[in-house]
């Protein structure tokens, strides 16, 4: 695990410096891969499985919002993170959420990508239905000498 976020951090700063320098349009494979550097940071085991988040949020600059339409990659964005859960064989709890948020301060082809674990909260009993506790009778045997008469008039 901490190779992996150091090769994370490694790689997020010579990408930013490139990125810089050479500043080009963001694309979908490049989302689709700080997507995954995110699933791979956040991956977390529980009761023998792996788990990744299910909440993304990807800041993105105005520019690229603008040019990109955010709700057309939706579907594309979607795909690939199922497709990405499934070649890590890994689990997703609840719904999968994607959401884009433009952040003036990064620069035109820059992406960051935050995950959560969000869960819903249990919803309450309604008032008309309340936890009780079920009390029931035992039912009465019968004697053992009328349940042998009943098993030998069966036999005959």
């Amino acid at each position: 695990m901490f190779i992996r976020k150091w090769e994370s951090v490694l790689e997020k700063h010579i990408e930013g410096f490139f990125n810089k320098k050479f500043a080009s349009d963001l694309q979908l494979a490049e989302i689709e891969k700080y997507l995954e550097r995110e699933m791979q940071l956040k991956k977390k085991k529980r009761d023998g499985a792996s788990y990744l988040p299910n909440k993304y949020l990807l800041y993105i600059s105005q520019e690229d919002a603008t040019r990109l339409q955010p709700d057309a990659l939706l579907a594309d964005l979607y795909t690939s993170l199922i497709r990405q859960t499934i070649l890590q064989d890994c689990l997703i709890d609840e719904a999968l959420t994607i959401e884009f948020r433009t952040d003036a301060g990064l620069a035109k082809g820059s992406c960051e990508v935050k995950s959560f674990y969000e869960f819903a909260a249990a919803e309450p009993l309604p008032e008309e239905i309340e936890a009780h506790t079920i009390v029931m009778e035992k039912p009465a045997l019968a004697e053992p000498g009328v349940l042998l008469a009943e098993h030998k008039r069966r036999l005959c």
